[in-house]
């Protein structure tokens, strides 16, 4: 797949309804993965650990701060996990997009 196809690919991507129905073409870590597979420097597989790795980075920021509600009140639990539902979506709409 050339450069060109592979930044198409990502342009279709971010278009489409974003990831799990979430928008990212203002996600600067997504876009900076995106670069780099763009680019061949890591793999689909590894774009989609890294991210996880990023998502779960704020999700631990936002809910596991000194300041949090989660901090405050041990019964708060942090709410279901978003990556899972992201990591899947990626890999499934740049393959039908690759497959067209």
């Amino acid at each position: 797949m050339s450069l060109e196809s592979r930044r198409s690919t990502i342009r279709k991507l971010i278009i489409s309804e974003g990831i799990a129905g979430r928008p990212i073409e203002d996600d600067a870590d997504f876009l900076s993965l995106a670069e780099r597979w763009i680019h061949r420097e890591i793999d689909m597989k590894e774009m989609r650990r890294l991210y996880q790795g990023v998502r779960d980075e704020r999700r631990r920021r936002k809910w596991g701060g000194a300041d949090s509600a989660s901090a405050v009140s041990p019964s708060v639990k942090e709410p279901p996990s978003s990556t899972n539902d992201l990591l899947p979506e990626i890999a499934r709409i740049t393959q039908a997009i690759e497959e067209r």
